[in-house]
């Protein structure tokens, strides 16, 4: 309600001529917005994993959560060489070109691994633009202690391990060939964890 204050009299007269019409087209364009914001605002992933006849596992009391991320790769298999391989280029990339020469925090994290030699030469190799070079100088056994890569039975002891040393959040990004692969991984790494 709103009200006019006239001079002269101490009467409040009530005003009828308000043009609410723009408080009416405000709200419309908000509820467009929120009906048109809605729907996006809810994320579904169709994940069509394969069914099991397994018997359902107790849930532990402490779970460990595993995110879909791009730091710790992830490839379940025997064929371990290649996929050591296809991780080496963004190892490089890190260890070798992220940050200031003397302010590379990758570069520190592998020296304090017990790689700083291979560092170095990854770093130097990056700055002079020799990249093929700088992937090729990334030590496998780099790769595997900042990875999860390999057979089944060795990923169940780094997961093992993981859990023992207090991790409880483990950020993967799996190393796949396909959608189907990608989402063996993680049903197998799952699996591994529980």
């Amino acid at each position: 309600m709103a009200m006019r204050l006239d001079r002269g009299t101490d009467e409040l007269e009530e005003v009828h001529g308000i043009n609410v019409t723009p408080f009416i087209d405000v709200m419309l364009v908000l509820l467009i917005i929120f009906m048109v914001a809605a729907p996006l605002a809810t994320v579904d992933i169709a994940v069509d994993l394969p069914s099991s006849s397994a018997e359902p596992q107790q849930r532990p009391d402490k779970p460990v959560y595993l995110t879909l991320k791009s730091d710790l790769t992830l490839a379940i298999g025997d064929d371990v060489g290649a996929r050591l391989a296809a991780a080496k280029p963004q190892l490089a990339l890190y260890i070798g070109g992220m940050g200031a020469k003397d302010r590379n925090f990758y570069h520190t994290l592998a020296t304090r691994y017990g790689f700083g030699a291979a560092a170095e030469r990854i770093q130097a190799l990056s700055m002079a633009g020799r990249k093929s070079e700088a992937i090729d100088a990334v030590p496998d056994e780099l790769v595997r202690n900042v990875s999860l890569i390999g057979p089944p039975e060795f990923l169940k002891e780094r997961v093992a391990a993981f859990a023992e040393a207090g991790v409880t959040t483990l950020l993967v990004s799996p190393l796949a060939n396909d959608r189907t692969e990608y989402l063996r991984y993680v049903a197998e790494l799952i699996g591994m964890m529980v």
